[in-house]
């Protein structure tokens, strides 16, 4: 009778136990979304105060640029720097973000992602390697010119690849 005991005591406790940690992850969980929520804020007063990013990777892998924000980035060693204008192609359409430097006077960021905040409004992922990275500063934009090239040849081989899967198979291949 004293082993029953013990071992439904046992259960008891495990089960409180276990409450107790699903009841700390769900407050975690409520606390990262009000923080989603405030990361959402932000990324709208950007917008409202300087409009969307506008694009010129299409004829420049580098251009002049402002600072228009820096947010903290979801990991601690990141953070999201945003311009005014950008050669940095945003993940988008089964192709990837482009990476590569953004360069100030006082500081230096390697770009190793590039993403939509907001529609229209490109979040460069960065670690910042020296100095440091403010609002309002002039930066100098460069993308990873080779990176680029091999992106832009294995996403039109994938386009050719797309188009004669659907000429040979039906166009239901998507």
């Amino acid at each position: 009778a004293i082993a029953n005991g013990t071992a439904k005591n046992s259960s008891i406790h495990r089960y409180g136990t276990e409450m107790t940690a699903q009841r700390q992850r769900a407050k975690a969980a409520r606390k990262g979304a009000g923080s989603d929520d405030a990361r959402l804020d932000a990324y709208r007063n950007v917008v409202e105060q300087f409009g969307v990013t506008s694009f010129v990777g299409y004829s420049d892998d580098e251009c002049e640029a402002r600072v228009l924000a820096v947010l903290p980035g979801a990991d601690d060693d990141t953070v999201e720097i945003f311009l005014d204008q950008t050669p940095f192609y945003a993940e988008s359409g089964g192709q990837v973000g482009d990476t590569g430097t953004i360069v100030t006077d006082h500081g230096r960021a390697t770009v190793v992602d590039t993403t939509f905040a907001l529609p229209g409004l490109r979040r460069h992922v960065a670690r910042i390697d020296s100095g440091e990275i403010t609002a309002g500063a002039l930066a100098t934009a460069t993308i990873d010119r080779a990176r680029r090239a091999a992106i832009r040849r294995n996403h039109t081989a994938t386009h050719v690849l797309h188009h004669a899967l659907r000429k040979v198979l039906g166009e239901h291949v998507k």
